[in-house]
């Protein structure tokens, strides 16, 4: 048991100056921690009339209540005198979890895509068709499903709900020869994605028909090792990009109005690799 202060300071070229500070008891574990607490924040410099009234609404005192289990880190912060919360959710890792790099036999992997928020599932298999048992590359094939229903670009009355199957020859290697810290990989796949346009608000009912279109797939990042238990099963965060691209665009109708669905998209992927042997 014991406490942790933590302050900050951010000076936009503005003069727009956000400041916070906070006291919290934590009970620490090897594999988790469990923190409570208070935080204070203030803003000043803010000249236009609502961002001014919302900085001002946001100096508040608030309550600080966080977990963390393994590499994953969920905050929430609830201010006492005004009826707003905000939080974080973090993934963390250490260079201390390296070890001996081991090939995993399967793997699977639980991702958040942004900005369009989506959620991914996938699974992975280990591959030779391309690679030699002697290569420093570790070939897996690679079978993802996705799901989301993100805005429409900027219309806060029209939702993308999407669902994505799809398949890829994904290659993964070490950085750094037998280091189990850090590893890079790319993948190339295809698959299909179907998309319909959903309302709320004044639109709230209205949907369009569900279009299915094949899709191109390419993605590239890194892992990050954060535990291992003897080289059994290990977790690992991931960080990279995965962009999609249609054979074509459709165009549906809802509400008397056509919209364009089934666009090109660059995702930035952040998420957690889970490694059997």
């Amino acid at each position: 048991m014991g406490y942790q202060l933590r302050a900050s300071s951010l000076l936009t070229s503005g003069g727009e100056w956000d400041n916070a500070v906070s006291l919290q008891a934590i009970i620490s574990k090897p594999a988790a921690d469990i923190w409570v607490g208070v935080r204070g924040d203030w803003r000043d410099g803010y000249d236009d009339a609502v961002l001014r009234a919302t900085a001002y609404a946001e100096e508040d005192v608030a309550i600080i209540l966080g977990a963390r289990f393994g590499p994953l880190i969920i905050e929430t912060v609830q201010q006492i005198n005004n009826n707003a919360s905000y939080g974080q959710i973090r993934f963390v890792s250490s260079s201390d979890a390296s070890g001996s790099y081991k090939r995993p036999d399967i793997g699977l992997d639980v991702s958040v895509l942004l900005p369009d928020v989506q959620l991914r599932l996938a699974g992975r298999l280990p591959s030779g068709i391309l690679t030699g048992a002697s290569s420093l590359w570790n070939e897996s094939i690679v079978i993802g499903l996705g799901y989301g229903e993100p805005q429409y670009g900027t219309d806060t009355s029209l939702f993308t709900r999407s669902l994505q199957i799809d398949t890829s020859f994904e290659f993964e290697r070490p950085v750094i020869s037998d280091s189990g810290w850090l590893s890079v990989y790319t993948a190339l796949g295809a698959g299909w994605r179907d998309e319909e346009l959903t309302g709320v608000g004044d639109l709230g009912g209205e949907s369009s028909e569900s279009v299915g279109r094949f899709v191109l797939t390419a993605s590239a990042g890194v892992r990050f090792n954060v535990f291992s238990v003897e080289d059994r099963w290990r977790i690992r965060v991931q960080f990279g990009l995965l962009g999609r691209l249609p054979v074509d665009d459709a165009l549906v109708e809802i509400a008397g109005e056509t919209y364009q669905i089934h666009r090109n998209a660059l995702d930035l992927m952040l998420g957690l690799t889970l490694d059997f042997k």
